[in-house]
């Protein structure tokens, strides 16, 4: 394959802590349309290189390329603007908002006279989440009454969903890998059928 088939790559980034070494010469490319797992113990710096790959902690050094180019993801929305999306381990929901809301804060549609339209919302909400597989949640559910499973592919669906890009655009998902630990294996396969909806 060509190099123009690499979506992102990181190259020798390190991360330090004070005397603690999160990061020490990490590299790695990932290909488009490709799904990828990030191993490693406890302090393997996991976390620390989601992160710098979300705009939440910049590295000491190294470089982080899309698409062949050098970038500089500086904060969540440069990550956003770049096409990169985070799903953390930690629920990031508001718990007395809807589905609908939560997948779509804060780029709700709204009507001529600036107010949610909320019939819209909950039918691009229904809409998105049909094309995943999870047709079956209720846009109006309040996230705080679903169990936690369902939670956490909500999680991913809002990431997938605020892809700026898509198709035939390229766009990628970064997904925190440290979201697994705590997914069931009906979730964990999930994020494959998540794959194969975003190819279409």
């Amino acid at each position: 394959m060509s190099s123009t088939a690499i979506a992102i790559s990181a190259h020798q980034i390190t991360k330090t802590y004070g005397a603690t070494v999160a990061l020490d010469g990490a590299s790695f490319s990932v290909r488009s349309g490709t799904v990828h797992a990030l191993l490693g113990e406890n302090g393997a710096g996991k976390s620390t290189l989601v992160k710098i790959l979300s705009g939440l902690v910049r590295p000491d050094s190294g470089r982080i390329e899309m698409s062949g180019k050098v970038c500089s993801i500086d904060s969540p929305r440069t990550a956003q603007k770049l096409g990169l999306q985070t799903a953390f381990q930690e629920m990031t929901q508001i718990r007395d908002l809807t589905v609908a809301q939560n997948l779509l804060l804060p780029f709700e549609p709204l009507t001529p006279w600036g107010v949610v339209n909320t019939k819209e919302a909950e039918r691009l909400a229904h809409d998105h989440l049909a094309t995943l597989g999870l047709g079956f949640i209720d846009p109006r559910a309040l996230i705080g009454n679903l169990e936690l499973p369902v939670r956490q592919k909500l999680e991913i669906a809002r990431a997938i969903l605020r892809q700026p890009q898509l198709r035939p655009c390229r766009a990628e998902i970064s997904i925190g890998s440290a979201a697994l630990s705590t997914m069931s294996s009906s979730v964990a396969l999930q994020l494959f059928l998540f794959r194969i909806a975003c190819q279409r």
